[in-house]
């Protein structure tokens, strides 16, 4: 994030060759704000504010356990990242491995009282006939 940000506002590549190929392949994915942010384009939505890694532990928290949060799975917490257009690369990934570590909703989730069994498999004499 940060060497697109320098590409884009002073147009400096990485040293690495394979680095600045990729620099140069991502940027016009995205554009610098008038307040210097990174912004993405977006299909669905106008622009994405993209967050920083070290950011992203905090958004997280807010949405998940905040004044509004729903304590959601990891899929529909990147969901309600994306629509209220916060963008950050591994998001689906990293809001997922969030709710497994999250103690309560793990401690109090329903559990499985059925046991498990054996399936019976069960045969036809004639499977295609109608």
């Amino acid at each position: 994030m940060d060497s697109i940000v320098l590409f884009l506002k002073e147009n400096i590549l990485p040293k690495e060759k394979s680095e600045a190929n990729k620099v140069r392949r991502k940027a016009p994915q995205f554009w610098l704000s008038e307040d210097q942010k990174l912004d993405k384009h977006s299909f669905s939505s106008p622009y994405l504010l993209c967050i920083h890694p070290k950011v992203v532990e905090l958004l997280l928290e807010e949405l998940y356990e905040g004044i509004c949060g729903s304590h959601t799975g990891g899929r529909s917490l990147s969901h309600r990242a994306l629509t209220q257009g916060h963008w950050w690369s591994n998001m689906q990934r990293e809001a997922q491995e969030y709710v497994k570590k999250y103690d309560q909703c793990q401690r109090f989730a329903s559990n499985i009282h059925q046991l498990g069994g054996a399936l019976n498999p069960l045969s036809s004499p004639w499977p295609f006939a109608q």
